[in-house]
């Protein structure tokens, strides 16, 4: 996404700009052991994701996401010798929906505590927050920049198409370089 018209004066444009061409930075910390991961496994996902509806769910989004080479599945079987070293386990969850049966989610504000004591930070507390705080103000400003943008049209009898896509999904599409 490469910001231009008024978004090349928004408050992040420059990091909007950076992230189309580096990708979005990430603040990690030191990676996770087996252990770790063993223990976020025994730990299960929620709780809303354990019924019978909800598996049959997840079972058929991921053969879905596979089939449209959103995904792909690896068991762990086959990488326990050798873990990609940026790998984490998250809770899944099943959240009731209005359009289909349910919604999955990860729980991305859940610290691991391990047996020993230890915590893992959630994804959300390693998330590094690079965009400056008052961008987020500009959110309401959207409806005017529609405004604008309309107003500079120098023909007065263009016809304007607006449409809102729904774009909540779209974190689930991102390409991944093999065992990232």
């Amino acid at each position: 996404m490469f910001p231009s018209g008024l978004a090349t004066v928004h408050l992040a444009a420059n990091h909007l700009h950076e992230w189309a061409i580096m990708g979005c930075p990430v603040k990690r910390e030191k990676p996770w052991t087996r252990q770790d991961m063993e223990e976020a496994i025994k730990w299960g996902p929620h709780r809303s994701a354990l019924s019978t509806e909800a598996i049959a769910h997840f079972v058929e989004e991921a053969a879905d996401k596979v089939s449209r080479g959103q995904a792909q599945l690896v068991k762990g079987a086959d990488i326990k010798d050798d873990l990609p070293t940026e790998l984490k386990i998250s809770l899944i969850a099943a959240i009731p929906h209005y359009s289909w049966k349910f919604r999955s989610i990860l729980d991305l504000t859940f610290p691991l505590r391990l047996t020993d004591g230890a915590i893992r930070n959630s994804v959300n507390a390693t998330t590094e927050k690079t965009a400056p705080a008052a961008a987020i103000d500009q959110i309401g400003c959207v409806l005017k920049r529609f405004i604008h943008a309309f107003a500079e049209i120098e023909n007065e009898d263009a016809n304007f198409f607006m449409a809102k896509f729904n774009v909540d999904n779209g974190f689930l599409r991102l390409d991944c370089k093999n065992r990232e």
